[in-house]
C-alpha cells in the first residue's frame, strides 16, 4: 500500500471517529437531525389507537390503553 493511500485511509478513519465522538457526546438523535417528516394522522391519533407492540408480540391488533399514550408532533 502506498503512502498516499495510507494517509487517505487515516484521514477517513479519523473523520469517522471524530464524527462518532461528536454525535455521541452531544447526545444528538436522528430526531434532532430532522430525518423524520410529519406524522400522517389526520384525526390526531396514530395507529387508530391500537398498540403497536401487540402487532409483534401477539400477532394481533389490540387497542392501546390510555394510560400508556404519548404525544409526538401533536399526534397521540
Amino acid at each position: 500500500m502506498s503512502k498516499a493511500r495510507k494517509l487517505i485511509a487515516v484521514v477517513i478513519l479519523g473523520f469517522v471517529v471524530l464524527t462518532f465522538i461528536t454525535v455521541t457526546s452531544q447526545r444528538i438523535s436522528p430526531l434532532a437531525w430532522g430525518w423524520f417528516g410529519p406524522v400522517n394522522a389526520p384525526d390526531g391519533v396514530a395507529l387508530a389507537g391500537y398498540d403497536s407492540v401487540a402487532y409483534h408480540t401477539f400477532n394481533d391488533a389490540v387497542e392501546g390503553k390510555k394510560e400508556h399514550r404519548t404525544t409526538w408532533k401533536d399526534v397521540e
